[in-house]
């Protein structure tokens, strides 16, 4: 019994860069069963939204997901709270390119992994 494939993809929006709020363009390669989040520490009020793209340098829309617990479906944008921190949150899978937007401006560098996996076999 295999693990499958792993691949782990570093992102930053960088602080230093004024009114910095996105990341840079992820390249997840394909489609995978499962991508997470990892926020490695979080000082900031802002809250985190994913954003998504299926091609490099296309136009980048958040992402939803649907709303099960009500009475009648509907969707709800993503959103990682701002209390998040030191730990690891899976976000919805499905397109190639993705980033990581902030709701406020940061003063200072916020590093993430993007981890994408894969069930065994």
């Amino acid at each position: 019994m295999g693990h499958g494939a792993y691949v782990v993809h570093a992102v930053e929006i960088d602080g230093s860069t004024a009114g910095a709020t996105t990341s840079g363009e992820v390249e997840l390669g394909r489609s995978w069963h499962s991508v997470y989040l990892e926020i490695q520490s979080m000082v900031s009020n802002s809250e985190l939204h994913i954003y998504g793209a299926n091609e490099s340098g296309g136009e980048y829309r958040r992402i939803y997901h649907p709303s099960l617990n009500s009475s009648t479906v509907g969707t709800n944008g993503f959103a990682i709270a701002s209390s998040v921190s030191n730990g690891i949150v899976p976000i919805p899978a499905g397109t190639r390119y993705m980033k990581v937007v902030a709701t406020a401006t940061l003063s200072f560098a916020a590093n993430f992994n993007v981890i994408c996996a894969d069930m065994g076999n």
